[in-house]
């Protein structure tokens, strides 16, 4: 491990080197959990023959054990303090973690912290536990794709008003936008979109999955389906009982590779500026 940079949620940071001959005061000793992700398995004996069925799989949560030393004698006292104070009971943190030049970050909160007053002449020790709610790891890159992007253009026939300019243009978006999810497992999308004129029934689709709301959008109104909060908005007002009773909401999600993405609407559709944002997730880094 490079370095392990921790982010507390007032954003005082708190940084550890892999290499003993880096500039920060505390070394990596050793560490664990940043590349074990558990899942718990739910098995059924066959009722004829040997062996068992697998019932259901869960991924609990990651814990995460990290040993440090203060590297040079001169910063014993201070780096000791500085520990100390930093790591909290009921706070946030945000781990990123650099390995072989990737750094990925998760959510993690202190379960145990350790760093005694140490022996004359020796150097602190912190040995450090943390529990993270949600196992995956993130890119520390989001990606957005406007897929409804707009050009220049004309289209003929046309008329050109006399004693005025005029304004043209042509949308890029086609039947089927190809995104792709880089990480190891599916992630969840955040679908913005931007009315510049009346859309009826908005509806967006990730392969064979599809959400509509059952609404009217008018200009400048924002809609946006939050698949990482199972929460839907328009113009931050809470519009989820509009949703479509044939929409599969829980299958909204990108799968690791490429998906396909169409959005479309009863009426408007050239209205509407469509934006997705996800961020590619992983086991370990």
């Amino acid at each position: 491990m490079e370095q392990i940079r921790i982010v507390r949620d007032d954003s005082v940071e708190f940084i550890m080197d892999g290499n003993y001959l880096g500039d920060k005061k505390w070394g990596i000793s050793s560490y664990s959990g940043f590349g074990l992700l558990q899942v718990e398995l739910t098995t059924e004996k066959y009722a004829v023959g040997d062996g068992e069925v697998v019932t259901s799989e869960y991924v609990g949560s990651r814990a995460m054990d990290i040993e440090a030393r203060v590297k040079h004698s001169d910063d014993y006292v201070s780096a000791r303090n500085e520990a100390v104070r930093f790591f909290l009971p009921r706070s946030k943190y945000v781990v990123y973690a650099t390995s072989y030049g990737v750094t990925r970050w998760i959510e993690a909160k202190i379960q145990k912290v350790r760093c005694e007053k140490p022996v004359s002449g020796h150097a602190p020790v912190l040995e450090l536990a943390m529990l993270c709610e949600d196992p995956y790891w993130r890119d520390t890159d989001s990606f957005g794709n406007d897929i409804a992007a707009k050009a220049g253009g004309m289209v003929f026939p046309y008329r050109v008003p006399i004693g005025g300019g005029f304004n043209t243009g042509r949308y890029l978006y086609s039947d089927n936008v190809s995104l792709n999810n880089t990480g190891d497992i599916a992630t969840n999308v955040i679908v913005t979109i931007t009315a510049s004129g009346q859309v009826q029934n908005p509806k967006v689709t990730i392969n064979d999955a599809y959400i509509r709301l059952i609404l009217t959008m008018e200009q400048g109104d924002v809609l946006v389906l939050d698949m990482d909060q199972d929460r839907i908005t328009l113009n931050g007002v809470n519009c989820i009982g509009k949703i479509d009773k044939t929409s599969r909401i829980t299958d909204i999600e990108l799968p690791p590779g490429r998906s396909n993405i169409t959005f479309s609407a009863d009426g408007g559709d050239a209205n509407m500026s469509v934006v997705v944002n996800y961020t590619p997730k992983y086991v370990g880094v």
